[in-house]
């Protein structure tokens, strides 16, 4: 089957997914611009978000008995990517909100609030690609 079949067979689910892989490697992309700032670096994030984005990639070749199973985990992994993300900006977006330089660099927090956006968008994409058949 080549590749336009194979682009002719996929539903919104997988469109869903592949959107949540595209937003997520954007989120990635501002966090190694954060880092390059001084934000906190977390090899993790890079990991599960990564591994999130292969299996999507993965999903569009195999559509087997455990694709629905696999589908779950880019969802799990943006999520860890999100908390994580968060959590290593508290200090910078409490600095931002009461605009003092005290906890962590508030010239950095429009970076974790992107990434923070972008990540989320890419967790409600990968959940609703869960449920959503990726093949017509």
């Amino acid at each position: 089957m080549d590749l336009t079949q194979k682009l002719k067979n996929k539903s919104i689910g997988y469109y869903c997914a592949f959107l949540a892989a595209l937003v997520s490697c954007i989120g990635l992309g501002i966090y190694f611009v954060y880092i390059s700032r001084g934000g906190n670096k977390n090899p993790l994030i890079m990991v599960v978000c990564m591994a999130g984005v292969l299996i999507d990639i993965a999903l569009f070749f195999y559509n087997g008995k455990f694709s629905d199973l696999l589908a779950i985990f880019p969802a799990v992994a943006f999520v860890i990517a999100l908390g994580l993300s968060a959590s290593g900006g508290v200090g910078n977006i409490t600095d931002d909100v009461m605009g003092i330089d005290c906890f962590g660099i508030a010239s950095i927090a429009k970076y974790n609030y992107q990434m923070i956006g972008l990540f989320g968008v890419g967790v409600v994409l990968s959940i609703l690609a869960c449920f959503i058949p990726r093949e017509k």
